[in-house]
């Protein structure tokens, strides 16, 4: 498995499912427990391969870091699938580009013209933080489940055709890869 796909996949697709008991006993039907998974703009440049999704050396690391993206996407999507009537909702962020510490890596000539761009066409921290914030405080978007923000409102935008498909697969996987058994699994719609 892929250090990336773990740290920005797996290990949020493990610890909700940990903590889903938690979020169900918290929800009321009038404030629901609320999931917010930070996915990115890179979603769209990910590729879909379920039997080569994570794998290094087949992608570059920006294409498995879209992955990872795009995985949240359809985790939030099958787990709202899972969750309905259960007083959980759960959705994306989108910050946009935002100007984080991780391109203070670059230090050849190319990185620092890039770094120069990136802090001028970016959101700052704050600005990239509005997003997620506006999702876990604000009352209509405690209301909808199964959505992606950007720009603190609800993205019009629809998916694809097969996102219930792919959704489906990459739950099936991910469950296999993180060793919870299926029954485990089935114990979310009760």
């Amino acid at each position: 498995m892929n250090f990336i796909m773990q740290v920005n996949y797996y290990g949020h697709f493990l610890l909700t499912l940990l903590l889903l008991p938690l979020l169900k006993k918290s929800g009321t039907k009038l404030e629901a427990s609320r999931i917010i998974n930070m996915s990115s703009i890179t979603r769209f440049i990910a590729s879909f391969d379920i039997d080569n999704y994570n794998r290094t050396g087949y992608w570059s690391l920006l294409r498995i870091y879209s992955n990872s993206k795009l995985s949240l996407v359809l985790f939030s999507h099958e787990l709202t699938k899972k969750l309905i009537g259960q007083h959980v909702i759960v959705n994306c962020a989108d910050p946009g580009f935002v100007s984080t510490k991780i391109y203070e890596s670059y230090i050849n000539f190319v990185g620092k013209i890039v770094r120069v761009l990136i802090n001028v066409i970016c959101k700052n921290t704050w600005e990239g933080a509005q997003t997620p914030i506006h999702m876990a405080v604000d009352q209509e978007a405690g209301k909808v489940s199964g959505q992606i923000f950007s720009n603190c409102k609800m993205n019009s935008s629809s998916m694809w055709n097969d996102v219930d498909k792919l959704s489906g697969m990459l739950w099936k996987q991910s469950a296999k890869l993180v060793s919870i058994d299926e029954k485990d699994i089935s114990k979310i719609n009760s």
